[in-house]
């Protein structure tokens, strides 16, 4: 039986907690952070770069509904539409017709200016310049050719949730890669060429750098649905690419799902280069492409599914390749030398519904791998990933399907487990709410973390989803700290 004076203590340590938490709130974070200050468009600024202008690191611009002009960003800030459509980007009606261009910053990887929930269009109307930033819930159109829907020069970031259609020559550009990217839950259609294009110019950091790709669709690509140009390097970056849909790649002129083109060729010739740098493309869904996989010679193929691709399912996955766990609608169209497992690969019709999802009776259905790692040498260096980490409780049958989500799933992008190690990961089945580290109680290290990425966007201490750790995720932390 609980007695007054032990309910008092408990409050009493209650209370406790709170001031210790605020108190280390107030001296972790710089005053630029702790002062954050909310600035209206355009009730106190009409135009959107006046209201940057004004604004100093850490706070939000709120844009109301209406037409604006675009902006530079060179502010560690977050620009955010005060409404704004997260499962339909282009019904946004906050409008920036014109470019937003972010330059300049040295933040980490994922902690760049933020920009959410915009109709965004105009000439390469998302572009940064060497600097981080992230781009959440926007509908981007990028008029006419010549010009990229969202593009990377140098730098990194998130792109999440957004529609880019059309992608003008590419939906996302990416050039000189030196900091992590995460492109997840997005839909990258109508492109004239390629929905992801990468060129692979020399990197030689220390640091390993991760282009991450996972939970979109591509539709209707004009070429490939991914390009890498390789450069014929050998750089130290990984690409890790799970339960994506590929749908119609080469649509407008010749291409793959994936296409790794020679040297800086941009017009598809499935050359097929054998790039050293490793490729996990796990849990994907190639349907009806001009080709699937083109080239690889450090490519990790597992759990996917080849439906109706007219030229080939793959072409020269070789070297240190593997491809593992497959299902093909017909016997597997191959060109030149594939690593293909045999004794795994399944051969009959995946029975996929109207979201490509395999339905009773699918060969696809426990067809699936649970775990695997693969090792590979750069610069002397012996690296070992785990490419597949999927556990019990991410699948229903005894075993994980193929393709690109499970049956009995929903067939539009929303955030997934990881199936394998990415910048961010997401932790589930851990403890109580705020138990960030998965230790099974919620206590100082969770609360160290929360405060170390208070204001930012931290997908872990981000308790309430809202899109940054905020005082309301610290609430969420007390209410269960022992």
């Amino acid at each position: 039986m609980e007695t007054g004076n032990s309910h008092a203590g408990k409050r009493g340590m209650a209370v406790l907690r709170v001031v210790v938490a605020v108190g280390l709130l107030f001296i972790l974070l710089p005053k630029s952070t702790v002062h954050a200050a909310t600035i209206q468009v355009p009730q106190q600024y009409s135009t959107i770069q006046a209201a940057h202008d004004a604004a100093a690191t850490g706070d939000t611009i709120k844009v109301s509904p209406g037409n604006y002009q675009g902006v530079i960003i060179n502010k560690q800030i977050t620009l955010e539409a005060t409404t704004y459509d997260r499962n339909n980007p282009k019904n946004n009606t906050a409008r920036i017709n014109g470019q937003v261009y972010i330059e300049g910053g040295s933040w980490a990887w994922d902690q760049g200016p933020v920009i959410r929930g915009f109709y965004i269009v105009g000439l390469d109307p998302v572009r940064g310049k060497r600097t981080p930033y992230t781009l959440e819930y926007s509908f981007v159109e990028a008029a006419g050719q010549g010009n990229d829907g969202v593009s990377f020069e140098s730098g990194g970031g998130i792109i999440r949730g957004n529609i880019v259609d059309p992608g003008g020559d590419d939906n996302i550009d990416i050039d000189s890669q030196n900091m992590n990217i995460l492109i997840e839950d997005n839909i990258l259609r109508n492109s004239n060429q390629d929905g992801i294009e990468v060129r692979h110019q020399d990197y030689f950091g220390t640091e390993r750098v991760t282009l991450t790709i996972r939970n979109n669709r591509f539709e209707n690509n004009g070429q490939d649905g991914l390009q890498i140009m390789d450069y014929d390097n050998f750089t130290n970056r990984r690409y890790i690419l799970e339960r994506n849909l590929f749908i119609g790649a080469g649509s407008k002129a010749s291409g793959a799902a994936i296409g790794i083109m020679v040297g800086q060729d941009t017009t598809q010739n499935f050359s097929a280069a054998p790039m050293p740098e490793p490729l996990y493309a796990v849990n994907n869904t190639f349907m009806n492409n001009e080709a699937g996989i083109s080239g690889g010679a450090n490519l990790i193929a597992i759990n996917n599914i080849f439906s109706g691709n007219t030229l080939f399912d793959i072409k020269n996955v070789n070297g240190n390749s593997k491809i593992l766990h497959s299902v093909f609608a017909a016997t597997p169209k191959q060109q030149g030398t594939n690593n293909l497992d045999s004794a795994t690969t399944k051969i009959g019709n995946p029975q996929l519904d109207s979201n490509y999802i395999p339905q009773t009776g699918s060969p696809a259905i426990d067809a699936g791998l649970a775990s695997y790692q693969h090792t590979y040498t750069y610069s002397g260096q012996s690296f070992t990933d785990t490419v597949v980490n999927i556990t019990s409780g991410q699948f229903t049958g005894s075993a994980p399907d193929a393709g690109w989500k499970e049956s009995g799933t929903t067939g539009n992008p929303t955030a997934t487990p990881a199936v394998t190690s990415t910048p961010q990961p997401t932790n589930t089945n851990c403890g109580p709410l705020g138990d960030i580290d998965c230790s099974g109680t919620v206590e100082i290290n969770d609360l160290t973390i929360l405060l170390s990425a208070y204001a930012t966007i931290h997908q872990l201490a981000d308790l309430d989803q809202s899109g940054l750790v905020s005082i309301l995720d610290l609430s969420l932390l007390l209410k269960n700290f022992q």
